[in-house]
C-alpha cells in the first residue's frame, strides 16, 4: 500500500512551522501555536493601535492577516468578525479598546 500523502501533498522543506500552520483550514492551530496571538487587517487603524499598545507594553504578538476563511472561523468561536482579536494562551481577549492600556 502506498503513502495517503503523495509527494506533491507535503510542504516543502523550507517551510516554516508558521507558514504550515497558516495553512491550516481552522484558527485553532494557529491559537494554540504562541501565548499571545493577534488576527488583524494591514488596512485596519485599530489593529495598528493595538499592535502598538501591546509592542510599547513589551509583548510580541505572533500578527496573523485575516482572510475570510478565519473571518468565519473567529465567527465561530468568538461571535464576533471584526478585528483585531487576541487571544492570550488560547483564551479570547478581546479587540484594541480591550487590550489598550488603560489610565491610571
Amino acid at each position: 500500500m502506498g503513502s495517503l500523502v503523495s509527494k506533491g501533498d507535503a510542504p516543502p522543506a523550507s517551510t516554516s512551522r508558521r507558514d504550515i500552520l497558516l495553512m491550516s483550514s481552522t484558527v485553532d492551530p494557529i491559537i494554540d501555536s504562541a501565548s499571545l496571538v493577534m488576527f488583524s487587517g494591514s488596512w485596519c487603524p485599530y489593529c495598528k493601535k493595538a499592535l502598538a499598545a501591546m509592542t510599547e507594553a513589551g509583548y510580541t504578538p505572533e500578527v496573523i492577516e485575516i482572510t475570510d476563511e478565519y473571518k468565519a472561523e473567529l465567527s465561530k468561536k468568538t461571535g464576533k468578525t471584526s478585528v483585531p482579536q487576541v487571544f492570550i494562551n488560547g483564551t479570547v481577549s478581546g479587540g484594541a479598546s480591550q487590550n489598550a492600556p488603560q489610565p491610571q
